[in-house]
């Protein structure tokens, strides 16, 4: 299937490649991003550094309530460095609306300065949420589409979790609608976290299905910025690379989760497909996965992984 899919683009690539090499482009990311077992215990650290004085933690319940999971570490990291936080567990998958002006609610009440979220693409986003309505107006319906933020967000760090959607690297927050049921984006540079932590020590007890269904979502991010008008040669060697690494690592991940190996890998491919659609952007995999999901509230790497065998 993967040679069938290289053959079948490679016209297209090398029609586009003269246009590639010779026109302009930008390449977004984080200004630090920690990689490898352990690097989560640097947030207190950077947090401080960064000027963070009182932390609003952004996850879901289920991830707060792990003993020495990836927020009690989260913490421990942070009651460390002397950086005082206070914890908004009101998180969903697939966030709503509901749950950023929630988030701000405890923000303003807990007098924050700051947001961290810990967890996968539901409290990335959710943070980038919280963050554009308490800076932006509360309104966020009226900020979907590129570049609309006029005003940065409060400082933002991204500790994630599963590999994964990328959101911890990018300038998309994907935020539920649900009255109606539809998914809509705000993308802008201004949401782009100012540090992302991925230590693959926090993915070993990911569930198998989480572990698919976000091996399956960065396995399609790695692919649609590969065959996007908008690709460079950056975004195609973090593409090729990314797919690489999935068709050997993913399947490994799912049977035996505390392959650290496997998981390592899974890491390296999401980091390197966040970056390059955060750069080179998606396409119609994406585009039918965000209404799908919001229509049925299902996982976005399952609708993702539907989509892309779709004929």
């Amino acid at each position: 299937m993967l040679f069938t899919m290289f053959h079948n683009v490679s016209a297209y690539k090398q029609s586009k490649e003269a246009i590639a090499m010779n026109r302009q482009f930008d390449f977004l990311m984080p200004s630090v991003n920690f990689f490898g077992p352990g690097v989560i215990e640097k947030i207190g650290d950077r947090a401080k550094m960064l000027g963070m004085h009182k932390v609003l933690v952004v996850t879901q319940d289920n991830l707060a309530a792990i003993d020495n999971g990836p927020v009690k570490q989260t913490l421990a990291s942070l009651e460390k460095a002397g950086v005082d936080y206070a914890v908004f567990t009101g998180v969903e998958p697939n966030p709503k609306i509901r749950n950023i002006k929630a988030g701000k609610k405890m923000y303003e009440d807990e007098g924050c300065d700051s947001i961290i979220t810990v967890g996968g693409g539901s409290a990335h986003d959710c943070g980038k949420g919280i963050g554009i309505i308490l800076t932006n107006g509360d309104d966020i319906t009226k900020l979907a589409g590129i570049e609309t933020l006029k005003n940065p967000l409060p400082p933002l760090m991204a500790v994630n979790t599963t590999a994964g959607t990328g959101s911890e690297l990018t300038r998309h927050a994907v935020i539920t609608n649900e009255k109606d049921h539809l998914k809509f984006v705000v993308v802008s540079w201004r949401n782009i976290p100012l540090v992302s932590f991925n230590d693959p020590m926090l993915m070993l007890d990911v569930p198998q299905s989480v572990t698919a269904a976000t091996g399956c979502d960065a396995f399609v991010q790695a692919i649609e910025p590969y065959v996007s008008v908008d690709h460079n040669p950056i975004t195609d060697s973090q593409c090729k690379e990314a797919i690489q690494l999935i068709q050997t690592a993913l399947p490994e991940a799912v049977a035996n989760g505390h392959n650290i190996e496997a998981r390592t890998k899974m890491v390296e491919a999401e980091m390197l497909a966040g970056m390059a659609f955060n750069n080179a952007n998606l396409g119609y995999v994406h585009a039918m996965a965000h209404q799908l999901g919001g229509q049925y509230d299902a996982p976005h790497g399952v609708c993702c992984a539907l989509l892309l065998t779709t004929r």
